[in-house]
Formats: C-alpha cells, structure tokens, sequence
C-alpha cells in the first residue's frame, strides 16, 4: 500500500542581459549559488519582493524547497522543514559575517539574485545535476512553483522515522 504526497518545488528564471528569459529546470531541492572559480569567496545580493535584504560574502548561497531541506540545507546548518511544507528556506553556506542565519520565506514570497559589479559571473547548480552561469548584468528570480510534484510514499513508512535513522 502507498499514498501520493503532493509536495511544493521552486521555479527560477534569469533575466538575461540580452533581454530574454532563460527559464531553469524545475528545482525539486535546492539551487545553489556560488562564485565560478572555486575557492574564492561570492558576494550575493538578495532581494525579497524587490526589497533589497542582504549582501551575503560567502561562499555561496542554497535556496531550498522543504524537500531538499534534508540534504545541503542541513549540512550547511539549515533548518529541517517537513515535505509537504511549502516555504523557501536561504542558507548561506560559510558566511564571512554575522549574518550567516537561515531564512524561511512564505510560500508566495520571491527572491532576486544580484551580485555587485566587481563580481564577474555566478556559478547556479539545481539539484546538484544542472549548471549554469549568470553575469553581473543578470538577476535569478526563485520563487515556490505553483505546481505540486507527486511523490510515492510507502504506508510503512515515516517522515519522522526516515529521518532519523
């Protein structure tokens, strides 16, 4: 036996310097957002609704549903949401400074991605598979996708007790 779990995922785009829109694969854990030579610290600049809310020096920043909480969002400190739960959770991974808490955003809040012109390129991979690059001259909008993504879950078996095996 088994039932259908209906869980929220996130939608990103880039406006790119050309004008277009480059619409990124759906994200069922996180993207994650970090300089494109290794090793070198990012400055990341985030908005929430068009509001300006934080520069982030650091070596990158994961945006995660509540699905992918589990994986780089909690290694890097973040907090563990159950699935069906359809916040946005920011992390920023080693933070220069004190401003290194997470965030959990509502659902129907939406990010923008900047980063100051002394930033060359940013480095976005999805889910670990799906790489990208963005200019100082773009912004990456994340945002909950409003499309549910249907998972199988066991009757045996639990959040809960998955988790902590």
């Amino acid at each position: 036996d088994y039932n259908i779990e209906k869980r929220g995922h996130l939608y990103a785009y880039i406006d790119r310097n050309n004008g277009n829109e480059e619409e990124l694969v759906p994200i069922i854990n996180e993207i994650v957002i970090t300089r494109a030579e290794p090793a070198k610290m990012a400055r990341i600049n985030m908005s929430i609704n068009n509001q300006h809310t934080q520069m982030y020096p650091s070596d990158g920043l994961i945006i995660s549903s509540a699905t992918g909480s589990t994986g780089y969002n909690l290694s890097a400190g973040g907090p563990i949401m159950k699935p069906d739960n359809r916040s946005i959770i920011v992390t920023p991974v080693a933070p220069h400074l004190i401003q290194g808490v997470s965030l959990v955003l509502e659902e129907h809040d939406t990010i923008q991605i900047t980063m100051p012109e002394r930033e060359p390129q940013l480095h976005i991979c999805i889910d670990g598979t799906f790489d990208y690059a963005f200019t100082n001259k773009e912004t990456l909008h994340i945002s909950s996708n409003p499309v549910y993504c249907l998972f199988v879950r066991f009757k045996d078996q639990c959040f809960f007790g998955t988790l902590f095996k």
